[in-house]
């Protein structure tokens, strides 16, 4: 399984991101990924969850996941999270801060 992470937009306006591979991460790692992944059904959700009312300092999350032959990305926004998604999220943004 591979994942792609960004964060973009905030206060700063500060990008994070990260590349994953479940291949060549530590086996716990990878199950715990695979977890998180699996916890929230994401090839079921939908490609776009955007807020009603966007606000100009949030954050926008892109996943893409490629896994089983399939390919997906979603775009989010940080207003329209939704609570399943929040581990996930959480997990690849400390990720990508610890790779800055």
């Amino acid at each position: 399984m591979k994942l792609y992470f960004k964060r973009t937009g905030g206060l700063a306006a500060i990008s994070l991101s990260v590349t994953l591979d479940t291949d060549v991460l530590p086996a716990g790692d990878a199950r715990f990924l695979h977890k998180l992944v699996d916890a929230v059904s994401f090839f079921d959700l939908p490609e776009l969850m955007r807020s009603a009312t966007p606000g100009i300092d949030r954050f926008r999350y892109e996943i893409k996941l490629e896994a089983e032959g399939r390919v997906k990305t979603i775009e989010i926004d940080e207003s329209a999270v939704p609570e399943i998604l929040r581990p996930l999220l959480e997990y690849l943004t400390g990720l990508a801060r610890r790779k800055r």
